[in-house]
């Protein structure tokens, strides 16, 4: 007879790279993403972004992986992120949602230029729809 338990099995803890991606420093964290960016998932790519320690250098070993970018979250994740490089992150621009170009346009932490073209897709979606 089988155990009502494992009919119905607990779902799995945070795997420990997400543990790792989000408490790391700024070089474990760089190390992280180096080591495992073969098998790094959206999920774990936004533990890393959401990581303080998160600098540029992390955020282009992220960028560098074409797999990760054809995840919508890390795309936004990448453009939102005040760290990211400002030539990075306007690539990005044109493929986010109306909701989150309103994020990118409103959000001061980043630069002015990259915010005002948010606000020129966003015109341009208004003038189209």
């Amino acid at each position: 007879m089988l155990d009502p338990l494992e009919a119905h099995p607990q779902p799995a803890a945070e795997p420990e790279l997400h543990h790792r991606l989000r408490e790391a420093g700024t070089e474990e964290l760089l190390a992280l993403l180096r080591t495992h960016a073969g098998e790094l998932t959206a999920p774990a790519v936004r533990h890393a972004l959401r990581n303080p320690y998160c600098t540029a250098e992390a955020i282009e070993v992220v960028a560098g992986e074409q797999r990760l970018l054809s995840f919508y979250e890390v795309r936004r994740d990448l453009a939102l992120h005040p760290q990211t490089p400002e030539i990075l992150a306007a690539r990005f621009v044109p493929t986010l949602w109306w909701r989150d170009l309103m994020a990118l346009a409103l959000d001061t932490r980043l630069r002015p230029a990259l915010r005002r073209a948010a606000e020129l897709h966003l015109g341009d979606r208004k003038s189209v729809g």
